[in-house]
């Protein structure tokens, strides 16, 4: 299983295709190795690998203005291109294959446990309500004005697997939310401590976008959509427009903060 926070859109706008992007190539790197060329360069480890996202909310993305490195060759890739995308893929699967080798653990026999939990958050996102009432987003919504969605938590031995329906901004997951001037509520971070930090176990997973996509999940205390923009910005921002709401992260956050207690 591979748990890789990025978005998987390294091919970028222009791309026409339909393509599972950069986690193909690390797929098929920890199922059949990487090659340089013809050549077995690091081997596989068979099976079927299974690619998650982790908290990938804020544009987390390889942006094209972002040169990639070919893992073999004296070469760095700068404009979108399925060369550039393997070669981001092939770089990723070499880290995780060399990690496994240096410092894996071995689980025989281990118990399991799961814990999940209906949630209902508001729809405060006008485009979102209108599509709703039009029929284009057809999610059957209990309530007028509120979503339902679910968040989970799985243990398995000494490993935590957290269900996140959405695109979490990482910094509610492993800490440094701000609080900068210009922000639209007066008020510190919620959303702390980490999530990482409410974990006890010693291997921890986030797999996101799972069992639902609700969009971004955003601090309250870095929500901005009126002017003065956040930190000097001539715009408002991407993730606002896509996500539910400004109280959806300080709800959601409790909910899994919840379930991860429960299993512990």
């Amino acid at each position: 299983m591979i748990n890789w926070a990025n978005h998987p859109e390294s091919l970028w706008s222009k791309n026409l295709l339909i393509s599972s992007d950069f986690p193909h190539y690390i797929r098929e790197g920890i199922e059949k190795g990487v090659y340089n060329g013809n050549e077995l360069a690091y081997e596989g480890l068979g099976g079927i690998a299974v690619y998650f996202s982790g908290p990938i909310g804020g544009l987390m993305a390889p942006h094209p203005s972002l040169p990639i490195p070919d893992p073999f060759l004296d070469t760095l890739y700068s404009e979108p291109s399925f060369t550039k995308t393997k070669a981001l893929g092939d770089q990723i699967a070499i880290l995780s294959l060399s990690a496994l080798k240096k410092n894996s653990e071995e689980i025989d026999k281990t118990n399991i446990y799961l814990r999940a939990k209906t949630i209902y958050l508001p729809l405060d996102n006008t485009v979102f309500r209108i599509a709703s009432g039009i029929g284009l987003l057809k999610r059957g919504s209990p309530e007028l004005f509120n979503t339902r969605s679910e968040v989970a938590a799985l243990q398995i031995g000494p490993a935590m697997f957290v269900s996140i329906p959405g695109e979490i901004y990482p910094e509610i997951v492993y800490g440094g939310i701000e609080a900068p001037e210009g922000r639209d509520f007066k008020v510190y971070p919620i959303e702390v401590p980490p999530i990482q930090d409410v974990i006890t176990t010693k291997y921890k997973f986030y797999i996101c976008l799972s069992n639902d996509e609700i969009g971004y999940i955003i601090p309250k205390s870095e929500w901005d959509v009126e002017k003065p923009y956040l930190y000097n910005s001539k715009s408002d921002f991407y993730g606002e427009g896509n996500s539910l709401g400004p109280e959806t992260a300080p709800l959601l956050y409790k909910d899994i903060v919840e379930v991860i207690r429960d299993l512990e």
